[in-house]
């Protein structure tokens, strides 16, 4: 009986908004071209994002949400692939052929299963409509960047969402990186995904107000993360949104068109069995991707940690290690395949030349020399570069260890040397670590919990590092003012070490 009322109710609703112009009409048919370019590229997206979550009824979970949403879709006789990805960067996205993406990042952040249906909705509707394949084909004119890089877009066009917290750990990481500032969906192309989704977000029974209500919180994260760097929001003036709708505009266009909409019962948010489903998932990096433990990063699995100096804050992304301290100063650690050969020729024949901008001269390096950190083979040299108008110095060091070679490029203004001697002892800090001797480092989880009265947010935020804002992510996570709590009874995210 049951399920033959929510039939009944979906294909009402889907009626409903059908005749209020919402949805309507066939989308075009999915090309044989488009399955085969997401067959091709969706075991490189999950390379670059380091793989699918290893928890079936996490995945199975949001597979079913997805294919509630695709039955009141545009093509829900096409095959879809609704995948979880093991990334803390906070993302959604699509490639051709109905593969549709979300990150535990964005798990964590979405406050219920209205929401995660909200941005499952929105990237349906990118395919449904055709914008990746009208993003291939301008790819296509300019010849330019890797097909994975160029296919991805992030839920607002572009922005990335991440802490740079060691509370949070999740991190603006791999899709920056990828896109690089290219192909991303148009203003029109934005708004017209969230003109179709939030429709059919209520043809699938979900409160239409779940596509705002996420991008509050995802405005919310990123002002987070602005003010613990020191630095304003403005989210006209980010980056991300050059090209793009400000989060204000498209929030306001979500919630009068979540306003304009009817629907038969009362809507879905499903709070409790969202949390219930997303209990004990992994907050922030794993040991697979390393992890910020105060002003120390420690990679269990490949067997390395190091310290940053004082006041400068850690962000773990998938391609480096970036440290960023006072007046720009910045220190960065990669990784790469170890060839062999003299450490000081790998620095002056391809790290160096690597760092030249087009027109400039090859940079002259000086004091190259060979060197040990810690036991561990290495080479460092010096150079200055002029970059923006201001004349940059570099110290870039080459570590050999266990078939790789890392990178650490310790970057800041010229003459500042306060900061080049901090950096170096970051530098010296990175050591081996012993066999077995990260095993008992954990990463943070998130947890459900159903609020009591004796709680406080100081109790509930107690496992979270004291450095790290835990009040104001306890708040963010939750959709909640700072020092907030809901009514004794409700269901909330914490994060448990």
């Amino acid at each position: 009986m049951k399920r033959r009322f929510e039939t009944r109710w979906l294909a009402l609703a889907a009626s409903l908004v059908l005749a209020l112009g919402g949805a309507a009409g066939a989308g075009p048919e999915r090309s044989a071209d488009a399955a085969a370019i997401g067959a091709e590229n969706h075991p490189k997206l999950l390379a670059r994002f380091g793989g699918e979550i290893p928890d079936e009824s996490l995945i199975t979970y949001v597979a079913t949400i997805g294919a509630r949403i695709v039955a009141v879709s545009e093509q829900p006789d096409e095959d879809w692939q609704f995948t979880v990805l093991d990334s803390p960067s906070v993302n959604a996205f699509a490639l051709p052929g109905g593969y549709v993406y979300v990150t535990r990042g964005l798990l964590a952040l979405a406050g219920d299963e209205a929401e995660l249906a909200a941005v499952l909705g929105h990237e349906i509707v990118h395919v449904t409509a055709a914008h990746v394949e009208a993003r291939l084909a301008v790819q296509a004119e300019d010849n330019s960047g890797e097909l994975v890089g160029d296919l991805l877009g992030g839920l607002l066009g572009g922005l990335i969402s991440g802490s740079e917290s060691p509370l949070a750990d999740a991190v603006r990481n791999t899709v920056e990186s990828a896109v690089g500032g290219q192909m991303e969906f148009s203003r029109e192309q934005e708004f017209e995904a969230d003109a179709l989704s939030i429709p059919i977000l209520v043809a699938a029974g979900y409160d239409p107000y779940a596509a705002a209500d996420f991008l509050v919180a995802m405005r919310a994260q990123y002002a987070l993360v602005a003010r613990l760097e020191g630095r304003g929001f403005n989210p006209s003036q980010v980056p991300f949104f050059a090209d793009h709708p400000a989060p204000d505009e498209r929030i306001a266009r979500a919630r009068d068109l979540a306003e304009s909409m009817a629907y038969i019962q009362p809507p879905v948010r499903g709070t409790e069995p969202y949390l219930a489903a997303i209990d004990g998932m992994i907050f922030g990096d794993s040991r697979a991707q390393g992890m910020v433990r105060g002003r120390a990063f420690i990679h269990s699995e490949l067997g390395f940690s190091f310290l940053v100096p004082e006041g400068f804050t850690l962000q773990n992304t998938a391609q480096a290690v970036r440290a960023r301290g006072p007046d720009g100063a910045m220190l960065i650690m990669e990784g790469g395949r170890d060839r062999g050969g003299d450490l000081r020729r790998f620095i002056a024949d391809e790290w160096a030349p690597a760092l030249r901008q087009t027109g400039q001269a090859r940079p002259r390096l000086s004091r190259v020399r060979s060197t040990e950190i810690n036991g561990l083979e290495a080479a460092q040299a010096r150079l200055t570069r002029r970059f923006r108008g201001r004349n940059q110095e570099m110290t870039l060091t080459a570590i050999r260890l266990n078939g790789t070679i890392y990178r650490f490029t310790a970057l800041s203004a010229r003459g500042a040397d306060t900061a080049q001697g901090a950096m170096a002892e970051a530098v010296a800090s990175f050591a081996a670590l012993p066999v077995d001797a990260g095993a008992a480092l954990a990463p943070y989880i998130l947890t459900a919990h159903q609020l009591r009265a004796q709680d406080s947010v100081a109790s509930l935020t107690a496992d979270a590092p004291a450095e790290s804002a835990a009040a104001d992510w306890f708040a963010v996570l939750n959709g909640l003012e700072p020092g907030a709590l809901p009514p004794v009874g409700s269901w909330v995210k914490v994060i448990r070490y």
